[in-house]
């Protein structure tokens, strides 16, 4: 049975600079473009399977290596190797952590300067809304509150699935299409 285990961010630090592994993200094409470490390959979670990693991989591989999965955290890289390690005898580690640790370890990281990232979009938003919310709740009308319980409610289903109503809002903005 594949087995799937986690690495520390500073010891896969030390390993790649020692070498070249397999290292695949499996965060969405957009989160990927904003930053990503050098020498990763996309595979947006949705899109995950070994085939799909071996034709990324550009070279077929006898399915005994070990391949580095990560996501922006860490969650969805979880997800990614249970998935694989039911289609393939490889080994599949998990980055803790994910590119947020691996850019604050000081990694190569790849950055495109031209726009704010969902994640980031996401919090701004959640948070001008939330102190909208509050202020118009003590100046104007109670009725207000409910916005920031709304804010607060969107905020935790995403902390619970990775998901948000804001977040399928803004990835439909002009400035986030692709």
């Amino acid at each position: 049975m594949p087995q799937i285990s986690t690495i520390s961010v500073s010891k896969f630090k030390n390993m790649v600079n020692d070498g070249s592994p397999i290292i695949i993200d499996v965060r969405t094409p957009k989160e990927f473009q904003s930053f990503h470490l050098n020498g990763a390959i996309n595979l947006p979670l949705g899109e995950v399977t070994y085939s799909k990693l071996q034709q990324e991989m550009g070279e077929p591989t006898d399915g005994t290596e070990t391949v580095y999965i990560l996501c922006h955290s860490g969650k969805r890289a979880e997800a990614a190797a249970i998935k694989l390690s039911g289609e393939s005898p490889a080994s599949f580690v998990v980055v803790e952590g994910g590119s947020v640790a691996c850019d604050a370890a000081g990694m190569d990281i790849i950055r495109s300067d031209t726009k704010i990232s969902l994640e980031r979009q996401i919090r701004l938003v959640a948070g001008g809304l939330a102190l909208i919310g509050l202020g118009l709740g003590v100046y104007a009308n109670t009725d207000y509150y409910a916005l920031t319980a709304l804010v607060s409610a969107d905020l935790m289903f995403a902390g619970i699935t990775d998901n948000s109503a804001l977040k399928l809002i803004l990835e439909r903005m002009p400035w986030n299409a692709s």
